[in-house]
């Protein structure tokens, strides 16, 4: 069986990091297919597409590339819409799987959706801004705690709290407003489910450390932060 394959070189960014490193910043690659594929050829389920991601091999002992996939199909969206796709922080507002957010969002405006087709999901300042606008939008506009769609902006929200601070609960962050509660699926889990109480309201906590993910001095690298921001971006996509 012959197999078609393409094959191309790209150049990605790189940020210094103080005389001694350098950091490749993520690559954003969309892959097409053209032209259509019988459908006698695809049973329950399309054989496997491999990616291959080669760097130079003087590079290998220090770095390694991740990739993080996404499906996406097109025919879900009209061609008038952004490109790229308007995110559903959750599948679920209480927890369930079954409640979709049509059934959540049905009675409310969402101002911060879609996303511009600018937003860029690797830079925290991006994320700080979605946080604050969903922020805003949930204790003046929801106000109550007990809706569905309460609990569905919680969870967005919290999602890009972590976008903007990918060290949470470590390092500094900036303070929130109390009367959301770290509660939700998302959230707890990202804190393990026994560490709430030992975060505090005034963005601070028991560590010292500056929250930038280019300290060197610090075991978080930017790789770990472009694969924690990769991640939110997957779950709030």
């Amino acid at each position: 069986m012959s197999l078609s394959t393409t094959q191309m070189f790209v150049r990605p960014d790189v940020e210094c990091v103080g005389n001694d490193s350098a950091f490749l910043q993520p690559l954003l690659v969309t892959i097409y297919f053209s032209g259509p594929v019988p459908q006698h050829l695809i049973h329950e389920q399309i054989k496997p597409i491999k990616i291959t991601v080669s760097v130079a091999e003087e590079y290998n002992k220090f770095m390694a590339p991740v990739i993080h996939a996404k499906a996406w199909s097109v025919y879900q969206s009209e061609p008038s819409e952004p490109a790229v796709p308007p995110p559903h922080p959750l599948q679920y507002c209480t927890g369930s799987d079954d409640i979709s957010m049509q059934t959540c969002t049905q009675d409310f405006a969402i101002p911060f959706l879609p996303l511009p087709r600018t937003f860029d999901c690797t830079d925290p300042q991006q994320w700080d801004t979605l946080s604050k606008e969903i922020e805003c939008w949930l204790v003046d506009e929801v106000h109550n705690s007990s809706l569905p769609m309460w609990m569905w902006g919680r969870d967005a929200f919290w999602l890009t709290f972590i976008g903007t601070h990918p060290r949470f609960p470590n390092g500094r962050w900036s303070a929130w407003d109390p009367r959301i509660p770290l509660e939700g699926t998302f959230i707890e889990e990202w804190l393990g489910g026994d560490e709430t109480e030992s975060v505090c309201l005034d963005g601070s906590s028991d560590s010292d450390e500056n929250d930038d993910c280019h300290d060197t001095g610090s075991v978080v690298t930017p790789l770990d932060c472009s694969i924690t921001l990769s991640y939110i971006w997957d779950a709030f996509s």
